[in-house]
């Protein structure tokens, strides 16, 4: 397997150049084949994208095993998208030479200037031809890579969230995983002791998020959906009058986490129901009064901020202000770059198309749900070899009227 360097000095946005990708490119954008070079480039754009993810700290194995889908999400990466924007390629701060190895690839030859160019085509075509002349020739050291900055990269690149925290009376935590970028917040708010309502579109990860939360924070964890009477959370004695206790009573009595689902869903009398628990931590159940556990918290989740349904989620319901005032909101909206990861690398196609579709949908006002969900079981029906076209119509279209199809694929381009 050939080596190639790159010149030395040749700074991110100068290897883009000579890859012709520059401002305004997207990963769809980039040429099916990555092994040709775009017309007036003089190396290809799989050599600009190896190089860059040699410079990253990717290891020779890694680099010569990434397909055109790895290098399409390396490329679309906040990984990438940062060290282009520096002046060098840089290793513990010191701009540094990167040997990449390239797999089966052979010199990019420069594009000769066009008939009839004149002076500027002419010497257009000279310094490219020298360029390629340096490619080709130079070898580098091998990089002196500093490993607390791969490791800060690496952990961008995959949406690793790590933080800190602690909860009254307990030792610190550190928490590290794949999380939504928000988790951290909900985290700080809940070991701060609130309760915490969870808002946003469907599938962006809410529920995900609540029972990672108590995995992250040691605690129990119990849940519910759309509650239509208080006695789903209080409980209730049966005819022969036993006290019939809920995962709500557990969690309040034991501690832990517990996530009211489709809280915006859910009877407002009985969403009331919990108040006078919530603001004094003393709740009366069947069997009497019952103190809040000093670990307990309430999550709750749900598409709208409380004050009903709108021209999307119909069904919500406008809850009690009083309610609402007895949570912290936090806005949990899509993290395309998590629903990138979660879909996984071979299929970053699918999940840009996705992502297409939900801006595209969203700027024509058209009632189209693109959430991360398609996005990751549509991975799984295609990783096994379904139909495209099959795969589209069961988790993104869902019966839509062909006109609204071709006017949102049309926006998408």
């Amino acid at each position: 397997m050939p080596r190639l360097s790159i010149p030395k000095g040749t700074n991110p946005r100068g290897l883009l150049r000579l890859a012709g990708l520059l401002d305004g490119f997207a990963a769809r954008d980039l040429p099916l084949d990555l092994m040709n070079a775009k017309p007036g480039a003089s190396i290809s754009p799989r050599t600009a994208i190896r190089y860059a993810m040699r410079c990253l700290g990717k290891s020779r194995d890694e680099v010569a095993a990434a397909t055109s889908a790895d290098m399409r999400l390396f490329f679309c990466s906040q990984a990438f998208k940062d060290v282009v924007d520096l002046d060098f390629w840089r290793s513990g701060g010191q701009p540094v030479e990167v040997e990449v190895e390239v797999e089966d690839e052979a010199p990019v030859a420069p594009v000769a200037p066009a008939a009839g160019g004149g002076l500027d085509a002419l010497l257009g075509g000279i310094i490219a031809s020298q360029v390629a002349a340096q490619v080709e020739a130079a070898l580098s050291k091998r990089p002196a890579v500093d490993p607390a900055e791969v490791a800060r990269i690496a952990r961008e690149a995959v949406q690793v969230v790590t933080v800190q925290v602690q909860r009254a009376g307990e030792a610190p935590r550190v928490v590290e995983g794949l999380h939504h970028t928000r988790f951290p917040r909900l985290l700080e708010l809940l070991a701060a002791g609130l309760h915490v309502y969870l808002y946003g579109p469907a599938g962006t990860g809410k529920s995900s998020a609540a029972k990672n939360a108590a995995s992250s924070l040691g605690l129990a964890f119990g849940s519910t959906g759309k509650v239509d009477s208080k006695y789903d959370l209080v409980g209730f004695r049966d005819a022969h009058g036993r006290v019939v206790r809920t995962a709500f009573r557990e969690v309040w009595e034991h501690g832990g986490l517990f996530l009211l689902d489709e809280m915006d869903r859910s009877d407002p009398s009985a969403v009331l129901a919990l108040n006078n628990g919530l603001a004094t931590g003393a709740l009366d159940f069947p069997d009497g009064t019952v103190t809040k556990h000093p670990s307990t918290v309430i999550v709750a989740g749900g598409n709208t901020r409380l004050s009903g349904g709108d021209r999307t989620y119909t069904g919500a319901v406008a809850q009690d202000a009083s309610v609402a005032d007895r949570f912290a909101f936090l806005a949990w909206g899509y993290d395309e770059r998590l629903e990138r990861a979660l879909a996984g690398e071979d299929m970053l196609d699918w999940v840009l198309f996705v992502q297409g579709v939900r801006k595209a949908a969203a700027k024509l006002r058209i009632d189209v749900l693109a959430t991360p969900r398609a996005s990751i079981s549509g991975a799984a029906l295609l990783r096994r070899g379904d139909r495209r076209e099959d795969v589209e119509d069961e988790t993104l279209w869902k019966g839509l009227d062909p006109t609204m199809v071709a006017k949102i694929r049309a926006e998408v381009g």
